[in-house]
């Protein structure tokens, strides 16, 4: 594509969804590239009318020094020149996260006069929220993320996450099922029937929960963490399902799962699937859950 760069130039790219493009608009000259705004949304109608309305009212991230390169040589289309409005701007603080050796995630805020980090967040915190990344990312990339649907108000630790297994799962496999097996671990810690093996040696205000319930129940959830620990993401809703139904049937004869007792279960299912899953919301499944 020879063509010259100009600021205001809007460039399409193609996307892994048929007749769906990526947007991106350079907005001012870089130190060693030129500074980008990118769509978060990815479009069908790139009419003008679409363009400007699109130009001023949709969401998107900056990337500052983004290759020209990859503007004129890879994108799928130049759809012209367009008035920046002005409340386009680059900001002096974005943000960046690195992923230490033992797999946790540490966020920074970057100040990109000086490239110096201003503030360091051990987990996630409010204040990243509206911050573009301070990494300049290759189209490559940048197509994976309108692939996730991403934006900056999705963009925190699970998101992170995701994209780490997907790595892991690409990439090192086997560093992967140690992370799951580390994880899965960690969670069988805390098992609800651990407390209340405790508490069966004491006296039990549900004396329904005997010690012989409690390990049929211990074994279910053992099950449970093996079955989702091993099994693809389309499966573990099934696995889930199976478990329900499975203390279902229990408490149906014994009557054992008391108020307290669902509500520890419930966190327990809810902490497992957030973790092999990488998802904030888990789907509920009270319409078939009778305890």
């Amino acid at each position: 594509m020879n063509i010259k760069l100009k600021i205001g130039d809007l460039f399409s790219f193609t996307t892994s969804e048929k007749n769906k493009y990526g947007l991106i608009q350079a907005v001012s000259k870089g130190k060693i590239g030129v500074n980008v705004r990118v769509f978060c949304n990815v479009f069908t109608d790139l009419s003008h009318s679409n363009i400007k309305r699109i130009l001023e009212f949709e969401g998107f991230y900056y990337l500052k020094d983004f290759y020209e390169y990859e503007l004129l040589n890879k994108s799928q289309a130049k759809l012209g020149n367009y008035k920046i409005p002005t409340n386009i701007e680059i900001p002096q603080y974005m943000r960046i996260s690195e992923r230490k050796l033992n797999g946790d995630l540490i966020w920074y805020i970057v100040d990109t006069n000086t490239s110096r980090i201003t503030k360091t967040f051990n987990v996630f915190n409010e204040e990243l929220r509206s911050l573009s990344p301070a990494k300049t990312w290759g189209i490559d990339y940048i197509k994976k993320r309108w692939e996730d649907k991403f934006t900056l108000q999705t963009w925190d630790n699970n998101l992170e996450d995701k994209w780490y297994t997907d790595y892991l799962n690409k990439y090192e496999p086997n560093k992967l099922l140690e992370k799951e097996k580390i994880a899965l671990s960690k969670i069988r810690k805390l098992k609800p029937t651990i407390v209340w093996k405790k508490n069966a040696k004491q006296i039990l205000n549900n004396y329904n929960l005997s010690e012989g319930i409690i390990n049929e129940i211990d074994i279910l959830l053992d099950n449970f963490l093996e079955d989702i620990g091993k099994s693809n993401l389309d499966s573990i809703n099934e696995i889930t399902k199976k478990l329900i139904n499975e203390l279902n049937s229990i408490n149906d004869i014994h009557n054992c799962i008391e108020t307290e007792e669902s509500e520890q279960l419930l966190d327990f299912i809810t902490t497992a699937l957030q973790t092999i899953e990488n998802k904030k919301d888990i789907e509920d499944y009270s319409s078939i859950r009778t305890w």
